[in-house]
């Protein structure tokens, strides 16, 4: 509504400006026209060698987007319908709605569906299911009575409504619309528009956002450097993301205000992954910096250098062991304990359900030694020291990290959820 406020077009009385600088996209699904062919590759073809399906089903899954009335054309008949129908995107044409719906349903089911034969998360190519990372605990504290009574809640909490779910899927409301004229549209206005992916992540995989990160250049109307997007975005070179002295956290590549990251090993929820490089990140994106380094730049004909391609390969780490809570049964639980949990057996601690009471006691004294960090011997006394660093500020590169780079953090949901906590606190 800002246009809308400044000609003086606007009704509302007291309407007020909203001074937008910054637009930030993680992992996000922008536009399946350009997006789903991405599906197959990432099942097969990525950058940590994994093939989840076979290769026969990857190539299935590719020919129904692009076949005859396949995914491809069925949502250009949908926006067709919605450009003729339903202009003002109220939801009231029937047919827009059973072409729309129809072509969300195709696309998820014949296009991205096969990837569920893998058995592994869809928001984590190294988990198999059940994928508890990040933790579910975080449910348990929301439907605590004191905690529903100092918000005045009349319900508990859940994550997600099926029957909501459902009212989008009659309209088809993915398949309706791009938006990649809109965030075109905010590099029109000069706001930052970011785009940061995990490339661990198969729902929203990183092969498809860089997709769309080259199709907004591709698109920005005539205006504020318009022209300069569609060609030195896909020129600028990959850069790495320095994250500290000794580790590099990913792929940028930035030209003006258009940004796209690849974060290595990192899933669908980027910081809970890789929490230090997503705060250096944040804090740099935030701030119009090199997001390459974190150092000041001319925003207005800055343009990173590297390499051509993101094409940097990882070892996929081992699928780390879940944890059944009892408020995500289905989410979290496997088919045996759900079964248990039905029958009234085994026991349930902070809403996490575990088979005995050894079980629990086993794990909260793994927990235990995990934490501490080094022994040291001190005459004939042997000593327990915790090191602690307090991550504050945000770093500022001098350099490439020389003599290697180490993995920033293991696959351990525990110690990643930990350091998460101690960076966006030093925010």
């Amino acid at each position: 509504q800002n246009e809308k406020i400044r000609n003086g077009t606007n009704l509302i009385d007291g309407a007020l400006e909203i001074k937008l600088s910054t637009v930030g996209i993680v992992n996000g699904c922008v536009d399946d026209l350009i997006q789903a062919p991405y599906y197959p590759q990432m099942a097969n073809n990525n950058t940590y060698g994994l093939q989840a399906i076979p290769p026969v089903r990857a190539q299935m899954a590719n020919d129904t987007f692009y076949a005859p009335g396949g995914c491809q054309e069925l949502i250009i008949k949908c926006r067709e319908s919605k450009n003729r129908l339903d202009a003002d995107g109220n939801g009231d044409s029937k047919e827009t709605n059973s072409l729309c719906s129809k072509a969300q349903s195709i696309c998820s089911s014949g296009v991205m569906g096969p990837y569920t034969e893998s058995e592994r998360s869809f928001y984590d190519i190294a988990q198999k299911l059940p994928d508890t990372f990040p933790s579910y605990a975080y449910l348990e504290y929301l439907n605590m009575g004191s905690f529903l009574e100092a918000i005045g809640s009349p319900v508990n909490y859940t994550d997600s409504s099926d029957a909501v779910g459902r009212e989008f899927l009659e309209t088809g409301d993915m398949a309706r619309e791009s938006m990649i004229p809109e965030l075109a549209g905010l590099l029109a206005d000069g706001v930052r528009v970011a785009f940061v992916y995990g490339d661990r992540d198969y729902i929203c995989n990183w092969l498809g956002g860089e997709a769309v990160s080259l199709a907004v250049a591709a698109e920005a109307p005539e205006g504020f450097a318009a022209s300069d997007y569609a060609i030195h975005f896909p020129e600028a070179g990959y850069a790495p993301i320095v994250t500290n002295e000794t580790y590099v956290g990913g792929a940028v590549r930035q030209f003006a205000n258009l940004s796209f990251s690849r974060i290595y090993q990192a899933g669908h929820l980027v910081p809970a992954y890789q929490p230090e490089t997503s705060f250096q990140l944040f804090a740099r994106i935030i701030k119009g910096n090199d997001l390459s380094t974190g150092n000041v730049t001319n925003r207005t004909n800055f343009s990173s250098t590297g390499t051509r391609f993101a094409d940097k390969r990882h070892e996929l780490p081992s699928s780390l062991p879940g944890e059944c809570y009892v408020r995500n049964i289905a989410g979290s639980c496997t088919e045996e304990e759900a079964a248990m949990i039905a029958k009234g057996e085994g026991m349930i601690v902070g809403g996490v359900f575990y088979d005995t009471e050894e079980d629990y006691s086993s794990e909260v004294s793994s927990q235990m030694v995990e934490s501490t960090k080094t022994v040291k011997q001190q005459g004939t006394a042997t000593v327990e020291v915790v090191v602690t660093h307090v991550l504050t500020g945000m770093f500022t590169a001098t350099a490439i990290p020389a003599g290697g780079y180490r993995r920033h953090a293991p696959a351990a949901g525990a110690v990643l959820v930990a350091g998460g906590l101690v960076a966006w606190n030093g925010l």
